[in-house]
């Protein structure tokens, strides 16, 4: 798949990835581009917070039980 920059700017947006989604602020505004134009980093982005969603709600659970 191609991506927009490259592997070359998937490769320096990774460790945006977390700041990207709570403190884009925070993220160089070519970083933000990059990611919000490039379907694999998109995909990656968008990947880890269904996963941060359920350990929440596992662990809310765990307190409650």
């Amino acid at each position: 798949m191609m991506t927009h920059g490259g592997e070359a700017g998937c490769r320096q947006a990774r460790p945006y990835f977390y700041d990207y989604l709570y403190h884009a602020a925070e993220v160089p505004g070519s970083i933000r581009d990059h990611i919000a134009r490039c379907p694999t980093c998109r995909a990656d982005v968008e990947r880890p917070v269904s996963y941060t969603h359920l350990r929440a709600h596992e662990t809310v659970l765990d307190l409650v039980c």
